[in-house]
């Protein structure tokens, strides 16, 4: 029998799966469970590679053409200029080799590759994309010619993507390999009937990562990494599970009309979301550790009710949440009263924090409690003069 033709038996003996994320547009909802490993993967990536992030303008796309995306603009913010598409899967035993699923695998990142490049979004005259497919269990790509290909001069050909060979190109792989590839991605595209696009071949990328098995063990290697990488916020666990948390509400939430576009806001997190959800995180740490070196001083002359005395770190993270909401009012007030009046001439924490509440109650109506007004006060104070 032709190879060819008994690569597509073998994949006509698979399970009828939905082509790909488009297909199935709506991919934050069906099957919840089984995402935890691409958010984790996500983050992971996120935070190992901050560094390169940071300063950019970049936004994340969870379960939107493939399992996640981040798509990078230009420096005046008009238009796309990099997406890198992430296929992220796990698995159990056996190690990733090129076969029948692998073939599939590829073909749907191929064909997510090509709605990309068709997304209408306004991209860049030197726009460019990566489509990879990342594993924490190593990929085993191999080539064994049969003997007459031998007497031919083929030659066994095998390349391990491991912890000590993280990253390699599609077209970095023996021509043998890539042609065993691209023999069962064909397959795939004929059981289907689908359109050939193995001219974004070039695009593709095979990655190893380094997480662990089970989420819990993800969920530690993530907090290690945190900490690692962001030493100042003491509570890696905590920031973990906030950007987590981002991360779910975008995965949740169904393309709008069912239709997948990177237009769509509802299935982004910004950049600045994710930066500016650190910089509170540092802060609410640093408005902590002022409460557990000072308030013992300034409480004598500014009084704050029990609740507050015994779980301060509950409620200054409930007043930052309420400082970050710019429809809250009251709270932008007194956030910008104390950005624009310094008092720290004042002779203590205590009359300088007695001082703020009196003239912010007189310049300025509000329903807060006092309590409220001075944890208000205390976190503006230390986010913009500590």
């Amino acid at each position: 029998m032709d190879s060819n033709l008994t690569l597509c038996v073998q994949v006509n003996t698979l399970e009828n799966h939905s082509l790909t994320k488009k297909k199935a547009a709506n991919s934050g909802v069906v099957a919840l469970s089984g995402y935890e490993f691409q958010r984790n993967c996500a983050l992971f990536l996120l935070l190992d590679n901050y560094d390169s992030f940071k300063d950019k303008d970049y936004f994340l796309c969870i379960e939107h053409y493939d399992d996640f995306l981040f798509c990078y603009r230009t420096a005046d913010s008009t238009q796309v200029e990099k997406i890198e598409a992430y296929q992220a899967k796990k698995k159990t035993g056996a190690l990733w080799t090129i076969d029948s699923a692998m073939g599939e695998v590829l073909g749907k990142m191929l064909e997510a590759g090509h709605d990309l490049k068709n997304d209408p979004i306004p991209k860049s005259p030197d726009y460019v994309q990566e489509l990879t497919f990342i594993s924490n269990t190593e990929q085993d790509y191999f080539y064994n010619p049969k003997k007459a290909e031998m007497e031919q001069g083929k030659i066994a050909q095998k390349v391990l993507i491991s912890e000590a060979n993280e990253l390699i190109k599609f077209d970095e792989l023996p021509l043998d390999i890539q042609e065993k590839a691209c023999n069962y991605i064909q397959c795939f595209y004929e059981k289907y009937d689908l359109d050939d696009h193995q001219d974004g071949l070039c695009d593709v990328r095979f990655q190893f990562i380094e997480l662990q098995k089970t989420p819990q063990r993800q969920k530690e290697a993530l907090y290690g990494l945190m900490q690692n990488k962001f030493p100042h916020i003491v509570d890696s666990k905590a920031a973990v599970d906030v950007l987590l948390e981002l991360f779910r509400n975008v995965e949740y939430t169904y393309n709008q009309g069912n239709d997948v576009q990177l237009m769509d806001t509802s299935k982004r997190v910004e950049g600045h979301e994710i930066g500016n959800t650190l910089v509170i995180l540092d802060e609410k740490q640093k408005t902590y550790d002022f409460w557990r070196d000072f308030s013992a001083d300034f409480s004598k002359q500014v009084s704050f009710p029990i609740k507050v005395v015994l779980k301060p770190e509950q409620h200054i993270s409930d007043t930052f949440e309420l400082l970050k909401d710019m429809n809250n009012f009251s709270y932008q007030v007194i956030k910008s009263y104390v950005k624009t009046h310094d008092y720290m001439s004042k002779g203590t924490l205590g009359e300088m924090f007695n001082d703020y509440l009196i003239d912010i109650k007189k310049s300025h109506h509000t329903n807060l409690s006092d309590a409220d007004i001075l944890l208000a006060i205390l976190c503006s104070f230390v986010e913009h003069y500590c």
